[in-house]
C-alpha cells in the first residue's frame, strides 16, 4: 500500500510545516509547534494497532491521521476511544459505522460509487462487474453496489477477489470475458500496488473501450498512474474529489506547493489533499475551541466551512461533504473531465441509495 500512503503523508507533512511557519497552533494565548510522530504500518492492520497504542498511551499522543485500509482504521479504532485521543481517517470507506473519536475524512459510497455508477447508467451501460481487493472495502462497497444496480434495473455480471498486494491473473481477465461478453463496466475497487497487474490485464486481453469496455477505479490516483505508466489506464474513469488538473485557485496552489515542496512533477491526488486537508481543519478546530479533547475538537469542526484544495467542504456528524468528480485518463496521464456530480453529503449508516 506504501505508493498510495505516501502522498497522505506528505500532504499531512506539508500542513505541518505550513502551520508551523506561521507561529504553530494557538491554544489558550500561547502557541505551540506541532511534532510530528511518523509512524510505518507494512500494510498490516496488527502494526497499524501496535504502532496506536504506543503514540497514544505512550507518547500521550492526541491527534492521528491516517490508516489507509478499512481494517487499518478497525484495528486502531478501539485505541482512541478508550484513551481520549482522536483519529482522522483519510481515505474512502464503505460506511456503515460510526466509531467513537475516529472523524472520517474519505467519501462513503454515496459520495463517489454510487454517484458514478448512475452516470455510467444514465449513459446507457446495463451490465457491471465488480473486481476489488480482497478486504473490508471493496466487499462491502460492492454489497451497496450491488443493491444500486438492481434497484436500477442494471446487472452485476460477475464478482471476482483480488488478496491485497496479489497479481491480477489472465484466469482472471478469463472471468471478467465470461461475465461481460458483448463489453460493460468493470467496476474497479482493487487497492495499492495490485493496480499495475490489473491494468496490464485489461490491456494484454482487449478489454478496452473501443471493444466496449469501460472502467471505472475508485482508488486510483495520479500517484499510481504516474508509476505504472499511463498507457495501461488511458480511456479508464476515475471517481475522485480533487485531482491535480483542476482548474481552480485553490487547486492550483496546493499543487504549487506540493509540488515546490516534494519534487517538481511529483503527482498529487485526492489523497495528498485531503491529508493536508484533516491537518489543517484539525488545527482550526483546536484553536476555535480551545481544547485538544475530541468531543471539543469534533464539535468545533461542525461549525467549520473549511477551504480545501478541492474547494469548500462541511463536517456532517463525523464525516465531510463531497464533490465528486468523474474524470478520463488521457493518453499521457492527464484528466479530462467528464461529470462533476455535485455536493453531497454523507450518508454513512443511512440508505446510501436515496
Amino acid at each position: 500500500m506504501a505508493i498510495s500512503e505516501d502522498p497522505v503523508i506528505s500532504g499531512e507533512m506539508l500542513a505541518i510545516e505550513e502551520i508551523n511557519s506561521n507561529g504553530g497552533v494557538t491554544l489558550n494565548e500561547r502557541q505551540f509547534l506541532l511534532v510530528p510522530h511518523i509512524r510505518d504500518g507494512e500494510s498490516d492492520p496488527k502494526k497499524f494497532l501496535e504502532h496506536a497504542q504506543s503514540l497514544v498511551s505512550e507518547l500521550g499522543v492526541r491527534a492521528v491521521f491516517g490508516g489507509w485500509t478499512s481494517a487499518s482504521r478497525n484495528a486502531m479504532a478501539p485505541v482512541f476511544a478508550a484513551n481520549d485521543a482522536l483519529l482522522l481517517y483519510p481515505i474512502q470507506y464503505e460506511g456503515g459505522e460510526s466509531q467513537r473519536n475516529v472523524l472520517y475524512f474519505g467519501a462513503t459510497p454515496n459520495q463517489q460509487a454510487l454517484p458514478a455508477i448512475k452516470w455510467f447508467f444514465d449513459s446507457g451501460f446495463r451490465d457491471f462487474f465488480l473486481i476489488g481487493s480482497d478486504y473490508v472495502y471493496p466487499r462491502s462497497a460492492h454489497k451497496v453496489i450491488a443493491k444500486y444496480l438492481k434497484s436500477l434495473g442494471a446487472q452485476v455480471a460477475g464478482e471476482l477477489y483480488i488478496p491485497l498486494g496479489g497479481l491480477v491473473g489472465s484466469e482472471d481477465a478469463d472471468e471478467i470475458v465470461k461475465g461481460l461478453p458483448s463489453g460493460g463496466v468493470i467496476v474497479n475497487t482493487i487497492n495499492g500496488d495490485s493496480n499495475e497487474s490489473f491494468f496490464e490485464q485489461l490491456r494484454e486481453n482487449y478489454l478496452l473501450p473501443h471493444n466496449g469496455y469501460q472502467t471505472v477505479s475508485f482508488s486510483v490516483d495520479e500517484a499510481i498512474i504516474a508509476q505504472y505508466g499511463s498507457k495501461n489506464f488511458e480511456g479508464s474513469y476515475l471517481s475522485q474529489g480533487f485531482f491535480q488538473d483542476l482548474k481552480t485557485s485553490e487547486a492550483a496552489n496546493f499543487v504549487s506547493k506540493f509540488q515546490e515542496r516534494f519534487g517538481e512533477g511529483r503527482p498529487v491526488g485526492e489523497p495528498a489533499a485531503t491529508g493536508f486537508s484533516m491537518v489543517k481543519a484539525w488545527a482550526q478546530a483546536v484553536q476555535d475551541s480551545g481544547s485538544l479533547n475530541p468531543d471539543a475538537v469534533m464539535q468545533s469542526m461542525k461549525a467549520l466551512e473549511f477551504e480545501s484544495p478541492a474547494g469548500p467542504f462541511w463536517v456532517r456528524g463525523q464525516n465531510v461533504t463531497k464533490q465528486p468528480i468523474l474524470a478520463r485518463v488521457s493518453h499521457d496521464g492527464h484528466m479530462i473531465f467528464e461529470a462533476r456530480l455535485g455536493v453531497i453529503e454523507p450518508q454513512p449508516l443511512g440508505d446510501p441509495m436515496q
